[in-house]
């Protein structure tokens, strides 16, 4: 699979098994600025630290979440629950026209 995947792609990538164990991004370990495989714990603990520093700098309305029609109903409830737990309306689905 490649790196980047188009946003369409990511319902799909997330029931995929290798989902689970693989995640890129910038390594803190390397510093040449470089996409790198991560670790999973990695990956989860700097998407969170990047949420709470923009939550606490900017506020909760600085984050918009944005859903797919290819995401199931069930997909889509949790996304906007999550977004709700994080504090926002900021919320917006490609199918609701």
């Amino acid at each position: 699979k490649a790196a980047r995947i188009a946003g369409f792609k990511q319902c799909e990538l997330l029931q995929e098994p290798i989902a689970a164990c693989m995640a890129y991004g910038l390594s803190s370990e390397k510093k040449d600025g470089k996409w790198a495989r991560l670790k999973y714990d990695e990956a989860m603990d700097k998407i969170a630290a990047q949420l709470k520093q923009i939550r606490e700098e900017s506020g909760p309305d600085a984050v918009m979440f944005l859903g797919s029609a290819k995401c199931s109903n069930e997909q889509s409830y949790y996304i906007r629950k999550f977004a709700a737990f994080f504090g926002t309306n900021n919320i917006d689905h490609c199918a609701r026209v």
